[in-house]
């Protein structure tokens, strides 16, 4: 098990629509999760971008994940865990 604050930076998909909250599965794991950004389809992969209390706030993974997050910014450097 991986500690709260340790899931940033780690990829999961939304198994419902976040608009912008929802549900994603991040490690085998169901996690309530508000998106950061634009809405997120069901079956879009994501990134953790931060965690408060027990909801974690999620980007949209773009195609590249030659990224790393920077308060919730999407910035070149590679800095990813992929579970």
């Amino acid at each position: 098990m991986v500690s709260l604050e340790g899931m940033v930076g780690c990829y999961g998909k939304a198994t419902t629509p976040l608009a912008p909250n929802g549900y994603v599965r991040v490690e085998g794991e169901l996690w309530w999760t508000s998106s950061t950004g634009p809405n997120i389809d069901e079956g879009d992969e994501i990134v953790i971008v931060d965690v408060k209390r027990l909801t974690l706030f999620v980007a949209p993974l773009p195609n590249n994940r030659d990224i790393i997050v920077k308060g919730g910014e999407f910035s070149g450097s590679k800095g990813f865990r992929s579970n």
